[in-house]
């Protein structure tokens, strides 16, 4: 999901280049990039959410009381 969000941005940038607009431009590294970034930031968020501070979880991870 996170590699067809970067490549729509590039893909819009491309587009813009052909209607006029030079100021970006296509580069797969920055996919590459934005891909290891997110991903990275992904890992990170969830080790602290599981490992570093058990009590920062989200709504959606947290057991409901019955």
């Amino acid at each position: 999901m996170l590699f067809f969000f970067s490549l729509t941005i590039e893909i819009l940038q491309l587009l813009s280049c052909y209607l006029g607009n030079m100021g970006r431009a296509f580069d797969i590294d920055d996919i590459l990039l934005n891909t290891l970034g997110a991903f990275i930031g992904i890992t990170l968020y969830t080790l602290y959410t599981n490992k570093i501070n058990p009590k920062h979880k989200p709504e959606y991870e947290k057991e409901e009381a019955t």
